[in-house]
């Protein structure tokens, strides 16, 4: 998260002296330090404090001891802490100004609000202030310098700095600089998996920058750890790595494990030392833990899989299989598939002993029926195919539609045709219904109208929609070997339109629209057409606009008319759209 970093610089009044005492030089939020909440106090109204980290430059410890401070009326200042050489304070949130008093420099008045700052519960935020009062009697005395820059380059640029017990900020380089008064200063530096190092420097030079190089020795070895298993390694219950793991370990005594499910940890105790930097170690393997397995069945002879590997036949005795839970499953040819998990235990002996059920076709159908609901038609195809050999003619008739329509298979009619025979002949409507499309069209045998109305009327007359409008368009059109008969195409659209189909319905109002086989009727053929427009048939919606657009069996009424071309030409159909066309 950045940090909204606030920074103006102004003067201060004098108390005593002519120059400048100590100024605010930066007002900061620091919204990733945790230490507010690491270190919560609470004001006399319980309120969770804010922490304010006040920051010195050019002040010597001593001076720093003066400072205080007064909050706003309606805050206060809970605690004072001094640490790695800031001052810490809590305050209550909300707090907008804060008098900073100095026994020696005068005062001055931080408002929050000046800074953008919003003082919250639990946050913490940085005000860095800096001594101007010896600067400026160096400035009058001109001829005795007392400052000048002390660097640090360090490495590794995470260390941590402390010069006189207070902390620096180590840049990303690794580099830390600040103008100091002349003096001797004592450091020390420290990181992670490194030795520290102290040491002094000497400042007195103001022509030129005293630096000092500080390069940590590291406190760590590089190894490998390597197990000739597919386990987990540890390292002081921390897990590492599988199989093999390379890494920085300090010079220590080490509990190492390798753990594996079913398996005995294995563990030894290691001191990493220098000598064995760059090196490989290597670890004892955890040790299989076995019980063992007895499979029966009924039928015998059924294939085993444990946990998805064939492992032979039954009867089997399985000797040594891990501890822990297994997945069992048996095949059998003609056969349900037979699932048990089973927890194995070290030394025992578990038995299975199952009873195999001969498939049961309607159980298989609606299996099938789910996986092709869901697309996964290999599976829909493998429920089917058993279905089908143990006769079910639902399941015959479903084949039958997956090779004509090529459903997870390459479409085959002459299949689809025998699926359908097979299903019709058993007394299938669906099927009786597909079959005589078959012979009619020619899909998988030869054309042939007699065997095609054989099969459609048998499904019509037992209800079968599809081939009751099928029945219909045969005597509409005298096509398949029938003579035109505008009667029977009537009865036939009558009896498929009275369950609801729509196209039988928009052929019945288009019958009532042109009187043939019964007298002319615009309200029957409206009726009809609107029913079926009302089940989204694109051309049911054509034929009642056309009837609002007319006014034939209601009244006219072109906005009617047009919403009903609209629903039809939005479903491409030509008519509609050219009639859209028209009205414009």
């Amino acid at each position: 998260m950045k940090k909204a970093l606030f920074t103006l610089l102004f003067s201060l009044v004098f108390l005593s002296l002519s120059a400048q005492d100590f100024e605010i030089v930066a007002v900061e939020s620091l919204p990733a330090d945790m230490s507010a909440r690491e270190e919560m106090k609470t004001d006399h109204n319980d309120r969770q404090c804010a922490l304010l980290r006040i920051a010195t430059q050019n002040i010597t410890p001593e001076q720093r001891e003066r400072f205080t401070f007064k909050p706003d009326l309606g805050s206060e200042v809970v605690d004072r802490a001094n640490r790695n050489g800031e001052i810490l304070l809590w305050v209550s949130p909300g707090l907008k100004y804060l008098l900073i008093m100095h026994r020696d420099w005068g005062q001055y008045e931080l408002r929050m609000p000046d800074y953008e700052i919003r003082v919250e519960a639990l946050h913490t935020y940085k005000v860095t202030i800096k001594g101007t009062m010896l600067l400026a009697l160096q400035e009058q005395n001109n001829n005795s310098p007392t400052q000048q820059y002390l660097a640090f380059s360090i490495s590794p640029s995470n260390a941590t700095l402390f010069v006189n017990d207070e902390l620096w900020e180590v840049g990303s380089d690794g580099s830390a600089v600040r103008f100091v008064y002349f003096g001797t200063y004592n450091y020390r530096v420290m990181a992670p998996n490194y030795l520290s190092e102290t040491g002094t420097v000497t400042v007195n030079d103001p022509d030129n920058t005293q630096m000092v190089s500080v390069s940590l020795k590291p406190d760590f070895v590089k190894v490998t750890l390597k197990v000739d298993a597919d386990a987990e390694i540890w390292v002081n219950n921390e897990k590492k790595g599988i199989r093999t793991w390379t890494g920085q370990l300090g010079k220590s005594t080490y509990k190492i494990e390798c753990k594996k499910e079913g398996h005995e940890t294995s563990m030894i105790t290691k001191e990493i030392t220098v000598d064995l930097n760059g090196q490989t170690i290597n670890l004892p393997k955890p040790t299989p833990i076995y019980g063992s397995l007895n499979i029966e069945s009924t039928p015998n002879f059924a294939t085993i899989y444990i946990d998805g590997k064939m492992v032979g036949e039954t009867p089997k005795f399985v000797k040594e299989i891990l501890i822990g839970r297994h997945e069992i499953k048996l095949l059998k040819e003609g056969h349900e598939d037979y699932n048990k998990s089973v927890e194995i235990t070290r030394g025992c002996n578990i038995q299975v002993v199952a009873l195999l059920e001969k498939y049961n076709a309607q159980h298989l159908y609606d299996l099938g029926i789910e996986y092709f609901n869901s697309q996964n038609y290999e599976n829909a195809i493998e429920c089917y195919s058993k279905a089908a050999e143990l006769g079910l003619p639902e399941a015959q008739n479903e084949l039958g539609n997956m090779y004509y329509y090529g459903w997870g298979v390459e479409r085959d009619f002459s299949k689809a045709f025998n699926y359908y025979r097979n299903a019709a002949k058993a007394g299938y409507v669906d099927a009786q219904n597909s079959l005589g499309e078959c012979y009619l069209l020619g899909k998988g045998i030869d054309r042939d109208n007699e065997e095609a109305i054989k099969w459609i009327k048998k499904a019509a007359e037992q209800g079968n929609v599809s081939a009751q409008n099928s029945m219909g368009e045969f005597y509409l059109l005298g096509v398949a070997g029938l003579s035109q008969n505008y009667t029977e195409a009537v009865k036939w659209y009558q009896k498929a339109a009275n369950q609801g189909y729509s196209l039988a319905q928009n052929n019945l109002g288009c019958m009532y629209l042109n009187g043939y086989g019964v007298d002319v009727d615009y309200f029957k053929s409206t009726k009809y057409f609107r029913l079926a427009a009302e089940q989204g048939s694109a051309a049911a919606q054509y034929n009642l606009g056309n009837a609002y657009y007319d006014g034939k069996g209601v009244e006219k009424n072109y906005l009617e008319a047009v919403k009903w071309y609209q629903k039809s030409a939005n479903q491409g159909y030509k008519e509609a759209i050219n009639r859209l066309k028209e009205m414009k």
